[in-house]
């Protein structure tokens, strides 16, 4: 059937050298049309901004973009059902209390005569999902199912098939634009979650990455990128899976849950409920992937030490290196720190090591403090070290603003100030071993030695972990305590 848009009544206006249709004059216009043998006048009732206008027919209304118009996206406004229906007889359908008994309808058949098709609905079944009652009807050896209210209003135009229900892609069709490479091998009909309604999916191959997976025939036409793996929904198993990209993370995960290392990426927004690495305990809060992929942590009640990323990172390696630095030196071995406390000191070269986060460059939401504030106490610590006694290059800032193995391995190798003190080669330094200890707890590391070797002294023990004595009876207390319940 033809379809004919006459669009030349319309204002226009100059565009450089083209000219167009000037939408907002064009208010109150009409356009004659004909769509599969309808024949009318549209009627431009408003302008909007980013190209939409809201065009009338009949009493009914639709908002859509110009280019949509021009495309003749207007089957639903023109072709309505109620516009075409011209009889629909529920005489045979039984009556209780003066309402129609759907329960009781099976087996009924319902005349009606639509556009230029008439013929009887026959009713198969009737059920209810969620208090929503749903028809299945047969028309022609076709089945459909329709809310019962919706066959009430007159919309039958899907179950006597006079729209097309066919899939707009067959498989084999390569579909090839501008962000979308794919290939149809599958096709299949599935219902919504909560309703019977079914729709058209389709199993595709993407050319790009590879990625093969599901999608509804409206996200396939609509949406630029349909590929789940391009749009970064999920992840492609042995290319940028947890399991591929950050193992470590395996170990928060449940047993139920471990499957998920395979098919999501280590920034993924879905939660879980995590277990301890370091003693078993499973979280009460839910954490996103993505969060323990960036604290490398979920901050257990019964074995965090509250100990960042960097911190132990910079631990194990002066580990490696075989030198005594203290880790927040207390104010018995650094008297004069009073009121700061500083990351890390090494009393034999007298030197201090800052680990500077990313709240100390710019603005973190999370973070108690202004940046202003921030760097006001950096530049007040740094004055009194420098006051007493320690030398300009030996107050090393290492920039630690992301908590990543590559990141603070370059910040470390590139800070001339710390190579300058602790003297060593890139391949002196196991960075793996590094790695690994920031997985781990210092105060369940404590216990597990207090463990193992009862009769070590807290002062022993602080002295093999280089940690102030408080800090050896502060993770024993913690650890051995009964597990709290989370609030």
């Amino acid at each position: 059937m033809a379809r004919i848009l006459d669009n030349s009544n319309l204002p226009r206006k100059k565009y450089g050298t083209e000219e167009r249709i000037d939408w907002a004059k064009a208010v109150g216009c009409k356009i004659p049309f004909e769509y599969d043998g309808v024949k009318g006048n549209l009627t431009v009732l408003e302008h909007q901004k980013k190209n939409y206008i809201v065009v009338g027919y009949n009493k009914r209304k639709k908002r859509l973009r110009t280019n949509q118009l021009m495309e003749f996206k207007i089957r639903d406004l023109v072709l309505g059902s109620n516009q075409l229906l011209q009889k629909l007889d529920f005489s045979q359908i039984p009556r209780k209390n003066e309402r129609y008994d759907w329960a009781h309808s099976a087996g009924c058949k319902i005349p009606f005569v639509f556009y230029e098709t008439e013929g009887e609905l026959q009713i198969i079944s009737y059920q209810t999902v969620e208090g929503k009652g749903y028809l299945t009807l047969e028309y022609c050896g076709r089945r459909h199912r329709i809310r019962n209210i919706n066959l009430l209003n007159g919309k039958i135009a899907k179950a006597i098939g006079f729209f097309k229900k066919e899939y707009q892609y067959k498989v084999g069709d390569h579909i090839l634009e501008k962000s979308k490479d794919l290939t149809i091998i599958g096709q299949k009909y599935e219902a919504s979650k909560g309703s019977p309604i079914l729709r058209k999916l389709y199993y595709y191959h993407c050319n790009r990455c590879g990625y093969e997976g599901w999608v509804d025939e409206y996200s396939l036409c609509r949406y630029t990128r349909c590929c789940s793996h391009c749009a970064g929904k999920v992840a492609l198993a042995g290319v940028d899976d947890i399991a591929t990209e950050a193992p470590w993370m395996a170990d928060f995960f449940q047993p139920k849950d471990r499957h998920l290392i395979y098919s999501l990426r280590k920034n993924s927004s879905y939660k879980i409920y995590p277990v301890c690495p370091n003693c078993g305990r499973i979280r009460e809060t839910m954490f996103s992937i993505g969060t323990i992929y960036k604290l490398h942590s979920i901050g257990c009640p019964n074995c965090s030490d509250g100990t960042t990323y960097p911190e132990k990172f910079l631990t194990e390696l002066f580990r490696q290196l075989k030198r005594k630095v203290l880790y927040h030196p207390s104010r018995r071995q650094l008297p004069w720190c009073k009121p700061y406390v500083y990351d890390f000191y090494c009393p034999k070269t007298n030197v201090i090591v800052e680990i500077n986060g990313m709240h100390h460059y710019r603005e973190v939401g999370h973070y108690s403090r202004s940046l202003a504030q921030v760097q006001a106490a950096d530049r007040a610590k740094k004055a009194l070290a420098l006051q007493n006694g320690i030398p300009e290059q030996n107050y090393i800032q290492l920039d630690c603003r992301f908590s990543e193995l590559n990141y603070i391995k370059e910040s470390i190798l590139q800070n001339k100030k710390f190579m300058a003190a602790f003297c060593f080669e890139e391949s002196d330094i196991c960075w793996e071993a590094c790695e690994e200890a920031t997985m781990t707890s210092n105060y369940w590391n404590i216990y597990r030695y207090k463990q193992e070797h009862p009769t070590a002294t807290n002062k022993q023990i602080a002295e093999i972990f280089q940690v102030c004595k408080s800090t050896v009876t502060k993770a024993l207390k913690k650890v051995m305590a009964e597990p709290k319940e989370e609030k």
